[in-house]
């Protein structure tokens, strides 16, 4: 008899951390971190940090929308713990939703 992905032996534990919840937590930890540092250095520069912070935060962007993306191929895929995708998703979220925000604020 053939063995099937459902059967006990196949079946993930669920007491794992994918490696994708992983990258989504770490980019989520980093994004947060460069964040804290560009505003910092923005006030340390009186608001005139220019093109350089612009970029920097151009490139955290996309740094959480890859965490982002991580943490939704870690949504699909079965097994490992819940609460590690579910860190990895609302980390990134929040500093995609903090930029916006940031990016918004220019312009009011």
């Amino acid at each position: 008899m053939k063995k099937s992905f459902l059967d006990d032996k196949y079946r993930p534990t669920g007491e794992s951390v994918l490696k994708e919840s992983k990258i989504s937590i770490v980019c989520g930890l980093i994004g947060m971190v460069l964040y804290c540092a560009l505003v910092g250095l923005s006030f340390w520069q009186g608001g005139s940090g220019g093109r350089y912070l612009g970029l920097i935060g151009w490139l955290l962007f996309a740094l959480t929308g890859a965490g982002e993306y991580y943490a939704v191929i870690g949504f699909e895929q079965p097994g490992g713990r819940v609460i590690a995708k579910v860190c990895g998703a609302l980390l990134n979220g929040f500093v995609i939703l903090v930029l916006i925000l940031t990016f918004i604020r220019a312009f009011i």
